[in-house]
């Protein structure tokens, strides 16, 4: 089950490049709950405000991240012995990239087997110098 939650206290407008926002920050957390996520699970995501960011929280009832794998999880091709689900183990490290280059950052809970939870915190003002950023492509991507 896919649930969403808007805030009320949620901006109408944030300062992003929104195709990233949605394809590589929010589609990847997204795509990584669907595949960890048992089919009688839940996967949540909601967006709402704290102070001067705006904060986006996907969370999942999977089996979470293993503490050794944590520190790890945003390093390119860093699929954490998973094998199970193939990828090329770019997408945290393409969100962290992004949401760096945006003057945010993201960050993971985890809930010791209980599931996971990433929150990305975006600026609502426009981050210095963020005109004409270019978010660097990880090695190896096409």
């Amino acid at each position: 089950m896919l649930r969403t939650r808007i805030d009320a206290t949620a901006p109408e407008t944030i300062h992003v490049d929104p195709d990233l926002l949605q394809n590589e920050v929010l589609g990847n957390l997204v795509s990584n709950a669907l595949r960890y996520t048992p089919a009688n699970g839940e996967i949540r995501v909601s967006v709402c405000r704290e102070e001067e960011t705006v904060v986006f929280e996907v969370s999942d009832t999977g089996p979470g991240v293993p503490e050794e794998q944590r520190p790890h999880i945003f390093e390119k091709y860093y699929e954490g012995g998973r094998a199970r689900f193939m990828g090329a183990g770019l997408g945290l490290a393409v969100a962290r990239g992004v949401v760096d280059a945006h003057g945010g950052r993201i960050a993971l809970e985890d809930a010791d087997g209980r599931g996971a939870t990433f929150r990305v915190y975006l600026p609502l003002s426009e981050p210095t110098g963020a005109r004409g950023a270019r978010v660097p492509e990880p090695e190896g991507r096409v």
